[in-house]
C-alpha cells in the first residue's frame, strides 16, 4: 500500500510540475468563439466532450496541436479544474489582445 500511495503521490508531482512549466509559455490557441466552447464544456465537467473537441481542434489547424494535445492530456486525467484554468487563462488573454488593438497571437 506504501508504494502504492508513493507511486501515486510522484504521479501528481509530476504531472503538477507538466503543468507549471506548459502554463509558463503561450500556445497557439483556437478563436475566441471555439474557446467559449470549451470553457462550457469545462464548466459542465464534460471530459469526453473536450477530448471530441481536442481532436476536433488539432484537425481544424495544425498550429492548434500542441493546444489541443494539452487539453486532451488534461481532460483524460481528469483535470476538469485545470482545463477551465486554462481555457479562460486563453479567454482573458485573447481579450486583453483584442481590447489593446494587439494582433500577434505571440
Amino acid at each position: 500500500m506504501l508504494k502504492y500511495t508513493y507511486v501515486k503521490t510522484a504521479r501528481k508531482r509530476s504531472f503538477a510540475i507538466k503543468y507549471r512549466l506548459i502554463k509558463l509559455c503561450w500556445l497557439d490557441a483556437p478563436p475566441l468563439e471555439e474557446l467559449r466552447v470549451l470553457r462550457q464544456l469545462a464548466a459542465e465537467g464534460s471530459m469526453r466532450d473536450i477530448i471530441i473537441q481536442a481532436d476536433y481542434l488539432g484537425e481544424l489547424d495544425a498550429s492548434y496541436r500542441p493546444f489541443a494535445e494539452q487539453l486532451r492530456s488534461l481532460a483524460k486525467g481528469y483535470q476538469s479544474k485545470a482545463v477551465l484554468d486554462l481555457v479562460e487563462r486563453y479567454i482573458d488573454r485573447n481579450c486583453n489582445y483584442s481590447a489593446t488593438g494587439f494582433t500577434d497571437e505571440h
